[in-house]
């Protein structure tokens, strides 16, 4: 009977042994990051979409995600959608574009994500043909 006990606190002692020794060397790893800016102009149809998927992928893969919504001009439901999820997922951030910007200010990407060692895509969701595909 006492050998049953002992054989029994011996293999809980052995199980948390090994998920302590896993989670140790997992939070060693280094894991990839990306970040996504989406342009945003009158796309409530599809915003929902993309960063659900977005975050699929993160969670599938295990990659840190964080999401920057610009507003491009939208005149419909997007930006409060945006708004709304990022109330709820605190990597999704918002941001207003300048009303003066040049057309196309965003050549410096990379450095805007500050992220080292992780990359930035951008995506742009105001094209009518939405023949963009998401970069995963």
């Amino acid at each position: 009977m006492i050998s049953i006990l002992l054989l029994v606190v011996c293999c809980y002692f052995l199980a948390a042994l090994t998920v302590y020794a896993i989670r140790r060397m997992s939070a060693s790893r280094k894991r990839n990051r990306r970040h996504y800016f989406l342009l945003a102009g009158n796309g409530q149809d599809h915003l929902e979409w993309v960063i659900r998927s977005i975050r699929r992928y993160a969670s599938r893969t295990g990659t840190e995600v964080t999401v920057t919504v610009i507003d491009c001009g939208s005149r419909d439901e997007t930006m409060s959608i945006a708004a709304c999820l990022a109330k709820r997922d605190e990597s999704i951030r918002i941001s207003q574009r300048a009303a003066d910007a040049e057309e196309e200010p965003w050549g410096g990407i990379g450095e805007a994500a500050g992220e080292r060692g992780g990359s930035a895509v951008m995506l742009d969701l105001r094209s009518p043909d939405r023949s963009w595909k998401l970069k995963l």
